[in-house]
């Protein structure tokens, strides 16, 4: 999986927050040296840097590893954070936006020797055991990422970011301490110059990429592209998904410094330029876009504090078919993609349920065109990718969850058809790649990316055999630590592969 260096900001509210006695404060830790004892801390103004330099430090020593970076970090600059309103389900999203990518795949096995690790644990259980809505025996992680807080709060916190309660405030006097801690990396990556055009596509796009300084877009045969239309009125964006078809992308954008209440969702036509301002979603419903004529919705209705049920509606042409209701569950995460993708021929659609009790996800495919209406159950499997299914329709690109010594995930193959799901084949010499699948590239081969430092390699990739080809290699243009990923228009490429080349750089 990719790593990204975490913004000094959101290290700050993380630091801020171990101080805070709503939230359990003054926090008091431990963790396991190098001879296995425990050694003990709290965190107080008198030391509160050091804490800060130490967040920091593992995150960048997990990025440098992962993309083998050995450039300089911009030094770690202590300070109080702009806001000091967060929640304590934003605080929580934080701890777990830092975790993902500060820690290293082999980090459970050696979870109490991270100090940094142990920090945040301890800060979830203040956090949460400080809380009366919250029992830490019963509150799960899938719990806790249902809770319509949680999703509307910031993914990552930087300046700027708002909390769901903060009314808009003048930016504090900010007590600046420049720590020095003599062996700790404390430096974030400087900006890579890469040129790149501003503007908009000449036609729908094959894909996109986003990162916290834009948004890119491919313009077939010429390159990347910088949108500027999203930012026209000076707003805050994020949440950026494109459409199958490649010309259309949605995203939620909101005054910087204001309320949430002041969120629009919007789509932007990427030839025309037209922005759009969608309806926002009803109370306690999620709506997923499969492209003209396709739709699904997801409601929620609360049981009880711990319990909800899901209903799904799936919409084709206007007919609308309903799903039977899934009972304390969440919808799979796909990072790099829709949660409810349909296939290209709007025969099929596929979506994946979480359960409160159990670790291994129902990836659910229905027959939209069935007579009676009818569906097949794959347990352990998740979507992946914005391309997840193949042309034909027939086959999947799915993560698997096994039980082995440990809980064991892999990318695979599900063949709906023949209802067999094998792993993606990985040659020896690309054992050590990070590679990210983004989905079918035809009925054989799927589309995927490496990153190398400042570099992105697209690939075809034939899941049988593992073979690799080249289809376009091109510059970074932003930080690659700012890079939060690549999304496909299986639409466009499916169609025309050879809309993926051009403009290398």
């Amino acid at each position: 999986m990719s790593k990204s260096l975490i913004h000094h900001e959101h290290i700050r509210v993380l630091v801020w927050a171990g101080q805070q006695a709503r939230f359990g404060g003054p926090l008091r830790w431990g963790h396991h040296d190098l001879q296995g004892e425990i050694v003990e801390q709290q965190v107080g103004a008198e030391n509160a840097a050091g804490v800060g330099a130490m967040l920091v430090a593992q995150n960048e020593a997990v990025f440098d590893e992962r993309h083998d970076w050995d450039d300089e970090h911009e030094p770690y600059e202590h300070t109080d954070p702009e806001r000091q309103e967060w929640s304590a389900v934003e605080v929580l999203k934080a701890i777990d936006h830092y975790l993902y990518h500060s820690l290293d795949d082999e980090a459970s096995d050696t979870i109490t020797t991270v100090n940094a690790a142990m920090y945040c644990h301890a800060l979830r259980l203040g956090i949460v055991t400080a809380d009366p809505r919250w029992d830490p025996a019963t509150l799960t992680a899938d719990l806790l990422v249902a809770l319509p807080e949680y999703e509307a709060a910031p993914l990552e916190i930087s300046p700027g970011a708002t909390p769901a309660a903060g009314a808009p405030t003048k930016t504090r006097a900010r007590k600046r301490a420049l720590l020095s801690v003599q062996d700790t990396p404390t430096r974030r990556a400087t900006v890579a110059r890469q040129r790149t055009k501003t503007g908009r596509p000449g036609g729908p796009v094959p894909w996109m990429m986003s990162g916290m300084d834009g948004v890119w877009v491919w313009d077939p045969g010429k390159g990347l592209v910088r949108l500027d239309d999203p930012f026209a009125d000076g707003r805050n964006c994020r949440e950026w998904l494109l459409s199958p078809d490649g010309r259309h992308v949605r995203y939620v954008a909101s005054p910087r410094g204001m309320e949430r209440v002041s969120t629009e969702r919007r789509c932007l036509d990427l030839v025309s330029g037209e922005v759009e301002v969608e309806p926002d979603f009803p109370a306690k419903t999620q709506v997923h876009h499969g492209g003209p004529g396709l739709q699904a919705r997801v409601h929620y209705t609360q049981l009880e504090m711990y319990h909800a049920t899901a209903a799904v509606t799936l919409e084709r042409d206007g007919e609308i078919r309903e799903l039977e209701p899934q009972f304390a569950v969440t919808l799979g995460l796909n990072y790099t993609g829709s949660p409810i993708q349909f296939s290209p021929d709007r025969r099929w659609a596929a979506l994946a349920f979480r359960s409160r009790s159990n670790p291994f996800s129902q990836l659910d495919v229905v027959d939209l065109s069935g007579k009676p209406f009818s569906g097949l159950s794959h347990y352990g499997l998740e979507l992946r990718g914005s391309g997840s299914f193949s042309p034909s329709g027939i086959k999947l690109l799915v993560e698997r969850t096994q039980q082995g010594r440990h809980l064991e995930q892999d990318m695979c193959v599900c063949d709906t058809l023949q209802q067999d799901t094998r792993p993606i084949t990985v040659l020896p010499e690309h054992r050590t790649q990070a590679i990210e699948y983004l989905g079918w590239l035809d009925d054989t081969r799927l589309l995927a990316y490496v990153r190398e430092k400042r570099r992105v390699s697209v690939l075809a990739v034939d899941p049988r055999s593992g073979e690799q080809e080249e289809i376009v290699n091109f510059g970074m243009p932003m930080n690659s630590g700012n890079f939060h990923g690549i999304w496909m228009a299986p639409g466009v490429v499916q169609a025309d592969p050879t809309t993926l080349q051009g403009g290398s750089a």
